[in-house]
């Protein structure tokens, strides 16, 4: 634990040399998440999207936000995130597997019916 936060320390003092250093935020939101500090995990992906990086730095961040809505057991809203990633990069694999995995856990758990189609992308408001 202690490593963590010497990296998230020196994550922070990157930050305060060049707050749009997007790099830095995307890393310490991994390592927030991964330490369970949930929110600032997540406020630190948001800083990622915010500073318009490229589309790859957009999906792990849009990746990170779901994973940490999934720990705060917000599953549908996690579900968003994940579509909306894979609107920028329809065939990008984290995005995909870790869609497909939320699906499957909410099928089993009977919050969206059996049959669903898990590769193609769908959007909150057509789910009935």
């Amino acid at each position: 634990m202690e490593k963590y936060q010497e990296a998230i320390s020196a994550y922070d003092q990157a930050i305060q040399i060049n707050e749009t250093f997007w790099e830095a935020w995307l890393l310490k939101g991994i390592l927030l998440s991964q330490i369970g500090n949930f929110n600032p995990a997540s406020n630190s992906f948001k800083k990622v999207i915010k500073a318009k990086t490229n589309s790859t730095a957009q999906l792990s961040a849009l990746n990170g936000i779901g994973f940490v809505l999934q720990q705060l057991k917000r599953d549908k809203e996690a579900l968003y995130i994940y579509n909306k990633a894979l609107k920028i990069k329809p065939n990008d694999q984290a995005s995909l597997i870790n869609r497909e995995q939320l699906m499957r856990k909410l099928v089993q758990s009977k919050v969206f019916p059996i049959g669903l189609n898990f590769r193609r992308p769908i959007l909150l408001g057509s789910i009935s």
